[in-house]
């Protein structure tokens, strides 16, 4: 089983560096960051 933790571009500090190092760890885990994705936009930025 894999769970999947998105950036989705809040302020809030919902996503914080444990959930980010995790994944970086632990192949189950996935981080996104769509935050990066839409920055990424010409449209978008």
């Amino acid at each position: 089983m894999k769970s999947f933790f998105v950036d989705d571009g809040s302020t809030d500090g919902s996503l914080c560096k444990i959930i980010k190092d995790a994944a970086k760890t632990d192949n189950r885990l996935k981080f996104i960051s769509f935050r990066k994705i839409m920055e990424s936009l010409p449209h978008c930025s």
